[in-house]
Parts: structure tokens; C-alpha cells; sequence
């Protein structure tokens, strides 16, 4: 048996639905929790911080990490042209998640996660040793 004091939340915030999971050890992940994403910021950051804390219960969070659609800021905190979530451009999203959370707060590009995730994990490993993967998407961000 192994008792689990700490964990991680690994998230996908996309244009229409926001999937977050936890993980004991970065190698399994609990069945992602889905909803649609919020249009206003304010209210998906509510969303997400009781998703969190449901998703840990009683344990601590050692970090968080995970995607959000379109390009981010130079130091990673905040999205800064999110096309389908709008109130959420330049919001501090980084700041609030640490916040309110208290752990470390890693941001991607939602894209380039699923990419990274393809190659080393999914359809992509078989390719890499050749020494590309390319990862095309078509999601909500296309319209």
C-alpha cells in the first residue's frame, strides 16, 4: 500500500472544455475531471481552484502543470491571445493559480503539451528516434 501525502495536478484549459487530473508520481493520473471552460476569467479560476481542490482533497500540492490555448507571454504567466477565451488575455492567470493554491505553477501552449505528451507517450514514440514529430490539431482555436 502506498500512502500518497503529495501530488500533482495536471491540466488542458481549451476554448470549450477545461480537463484537470492529479498524479502521486508523474507516471499515472487519475480520470481527467471535465467541464466547459468559462468564457470570464474571474469565474474559470474559481472553477479551476475548486476542480484542484477536490482533485487533492486533503493532500498537498506540489506542483501544477498544463496547457492553455494560444500564445503566452515571454515568462510564461499568462496568455496573452487566447481567440475563443477573450476575458482571459493578459489576465494573471500564473499569479492567481499560485496564490490561491500554493504550489509552483508550470504554463505551456495547450498545443505544444499535446505534441510533447504524442511524442514521448502516444502516437509519436515510434517516430522520434528519427528525430521528428510533427503534431497538427484541429480544435476549437480553428474556427
Amino acid at each position: 500500500m502506498i500512502l500518497v501525502t503529495k501530488l500533482y495536478i495536471l491540466f488542458d484549459i481549451g476554448g470549450s472544455k477545461m480537463r484537470l487530473a492529479s498524479s502521486y508520481d508523474l507516471k499515472r493520473f487519475t480520470k481527467p475531471v471535465i467541464h466547459k471552460t468559462p468564457q470570464n476569467f474571474k469565474k474559470g479560476i474559481v472553477q479551476f481552484i475548486t476542480i484542484s481542490k477536490k482533485l487533492a482533497g486533503n493532500k498537498k500540492i506540489i506542483a501544477i502543470a498544463g496547457g492553455i490555448p494560444g500564445p503566452l507571454d515571454k515568462k510564461r504567466t499568462k496568455v496573452i491571445n487566447a481567440p475563443n477565451l477573450k476575458s482571459w488575455n493578459n489576465q494573471p492567470f500564473k499569479a492567481k493559480i499560485e496564490n490561491e493554491l500554493k504550489a509552483d505553477v508550470y504554463l505551456e501552449n495547450d498545443t505544444a503539451m499535446v505534441a510533447l505528451g504524442e511524442t514521448h507517450y502516444g502516437a509519436g514514440v515510434k517516430y522520434k528516434k528519427n528525430g521528428i514529430v510533427a503534431y497538427i490539431t484541429i480544435s476549437t482555436g480553428v474556427g
